[in-house]
């Protein structure tokens, strides 16, 4: 095989990969309407249990560098009842940062929960987590978008959190009652 070969055959790999880590999500949200199309509720009938979740979001870090996933996901219990409201990410990046919390620019330290942490195919880095918010809280979510700052042991960055994105859940957990 020719060096011609082989370096189109690297160049095809590298594109093949890179296009891999960029699908799955949505841009940062452009208004409500289209937060709301995607928007779905599932019922879970062995655990009793549904879901009510947005599609995934990307939130750039302010560096250019790396950045996060999130979604918003409410749990209901058999009776339709809420129990809780998640704000649910997944940082994709080259290294640990090993994400112990989420801050917004008050200083506001949310309640924090470690999900998952593994390395994908390249060697990329995804820990996967979530902030437990009130419904209050989204309700002021809504109003503004949002800076929060996503940190860990070795690293920290900031994403903004569209005002449209919490304004559309925030909706669809009312029209839940």
């Amino acid at each position: 095989m020719n060096s011609l070969s082989k370096l189109t055959i690297m160049l095809f790999l590298l594109i093949l990969t890179g296009c891999a880590s960029v699908t799955g999500f949505h841009q940062p949200a452009k208004n409500e309407q289209s937060v709301n199309k995607l928007i779905t509720y599932k019922y879970d009938d062995f655990e009793k249990t549904g879901w009510l979740s947005t599609a995934k979001y990307l939130g750039e870090f302010d560096n250019g560098y790396n950045g996060v996933t999130h979604s918003y996901r409410a749990n209901y219990d058999s009776k339709n009842k809420l129990v809780f409201i998640q704000l649910y990410m997944t940082l994709m990046a080259s290294d640990w940062y090993f994400i112990n919390n989420v801050l917004d620019t008050k200083g506001t330290k949310f309640d924090f929960v470690k999900i998952d942490r593994e390395v994908i195919s390249g060697g990329t880095v995804h820990e996967t987590f979530g902030i437990t918010i009130t419904k209050n809280q989204l309700e002021v979510f809504a109003k503004k978008d949002l800076l929060l700052k996503v940190s860990g042991k070795r690293h920290y960055g900031i994403f903004t959190l569209s005002k449209h994105l919490s304004a559309a859940f925030l909706g669809a957990i009312n029209e839940r009652g």
